[in-house]
Formats: C-alpha cells, sequence, structure tokens
C-alpha cells in the first residue's frame, strides 16, 4: 500500500471524464486496486485496464439478466453523475446511467432544486414531475468508500420501468442488484420482501418522482439533449 501521504495526493475530484486528469484516474485504479490485480478471476472484464479514464474500465460482469437490458451501458448510455458520494446508499460512491429517461431525470432534478428553493423562502412550489417511459433502465454502480473517495466496486444496482400492471403499487418499477461478479442478490418488484427492505422502502418515499432520486447530475448529462 502506497504511504499515507502519497494517498491523500491522490484525491479523485467529481467532474467530466472528458476532463478527468490523468492524476485523478491513478487515485481510482490505486485505490479500487484496478489494473495491479493477477487474479483474472476477480471483476474479469473483456476491457483493458491500462486506462487514464476510470469510466472507460468495466470492473462489473453482468449476469444475463443484466446484460440482457443493459450490454456495453458504459457507452450507449447517458452517464447522469460522477462518483458522488451518497447519503442514501450507505455512504457509498455511486454512478448513475440510464438507457432513455435522461430527459425525465433532467426535468425531475430541476424541479427538485426548485422546489428546495421555494422552501428556503418560505415559498409555495408544486412540482411538476414527469414518469419514465416504459422501458427505461436506471443502472447505479456501487463503491465502498475508502478515505473520503472512491474504493473498490461492490455492487450494481438496476431499476427497470415495466409495462402497466407489472407492480403499481411501486410504479410498475422491476429492481435488481449483483455483486461484482454477476450475481443476482436480488430480483423482483417492490413488494418481495428483499427487494423492500434493501431498495424499495425508501423509494416508495418518492412516489411523485416516479420512485426515482434525482439528486445528482453532472457533466455530460448536463449539456445533453437526448
Amino acid at each position: 500500500m502506497l504511504p499515507r501521504k502519497v494517498r491523500r495526493k491522490l484525491v479523485l475530484p467529481l467532474v467530466d471524464s472528458k476532463s478527468f486528469p490523468k492524476l485523478s484516474a491513478l487515485a481510482f485504479l490505486v485505490l479500487t486496486g484496478f489494473g495491479t490485480s493477477t487474479d483474472s478471476n476477480a471483476g474479469e472484464s473483456p476491457h483493458k485496464t491500462n486506462v487514464t479514464n476510470p469510466f472507460e474500465y468495466q470492473p462489473f460482469t453482468l449476469s444475463k439478466d443484466v446484460s440482457e437490458v443493459s450490454v456495453n451501458y458504459r457507452t450507449r448510455w447517458s452517464r447522469l453523475t460522477g462518483f458522488e458520494l451518497s447519503g442514501l446508499h450507505w455512504n457509498q460512491f455511486v454512478v448513475i446511467y440510464t438507457s432513455s429517461g435522461l430527459k425525465t431525470y433532467k426535468r425531475n432534478f430541476y424541479e427538485h432544486l426548485k422546489q428546495i428553493e421555494a422552501d428556503d423562502e418560505d415559498e409555495e412550489y408544486d412540482p411538476e414531475y414527469k414518469t419514465y417511459p416504459v422501458g427505461s433502465v436506471m443502472l447505479k454502480e456501487n463503491y465502498l468508500t475508502n478515505e473520503g473517495r472512491p474504493g473498490k466496486p461492490t455492487t450494481l444496482t438496476l431499476m427497470i420501468k415495466r409495462k402497466p400492471g407489472f407492480y403499481p403499487q411501486g410504479g410498475d418499477w422491476e429492481y435488481i442488484e449483483t455483486d461484482i461478479n454477476g450475481k443476482i442478490i436480488i430480483k423482483g418488484n417492490g413488494g418481495d420482501t428483499a427487494v423492500k427492505k434493501r431498495c424499495a422502502s425508501c423509494h416508495i418515499n418518492i412516489a411523485d418522482r416516479d420512485y426515482i432520486f434525482s439528486t445528482f447530475l453532472t457533466e455530460p448529462a448536463l449539456h445533453a439533449h437526448k
């Protein structure tokens, strides 16, 4: 392990991948152990590891259930965030992608900000949140926190907007979570005990935003028009 003074200098800023400093990318690779492991079965990925941009490296193995709806998501989908520290998700760092929900996510993000601003000014504001199109997939990469920075990747979490009638009490969302090797941890709707305990019991509190916590938004999604 690197000396503490050296590791403190390897700070990972939450910025657009196009301007991601090489030093910050090195910090991510060092802290997560990417590119240094000799175990070919640990987080096996077809992508090369000698990269300067951590968003070009795929540390997760996709299960069949996940790959059917999210193959090549890092290159085909919209990335909504950088590495964000999320108190809503056990103080882990998260990176969020969406297949076709960018427009709705951005709308709800700004409506939520307007509501917060109105509350700060003791004013009334009735946000006009939108629901996501059927087939939309929200994917969240989860990383442990290592001394205030992103650490090792842990799980992938997906929310898939199913057709009306799938589970109306939970917005017709299906939840899937896998570990880094693609093993299913939970799969089902908000009525399933394991799903409710791990995910749905929190998401039910934001039904007005169609059950999606639209609390982070960064480049390049900020100026995207898809």
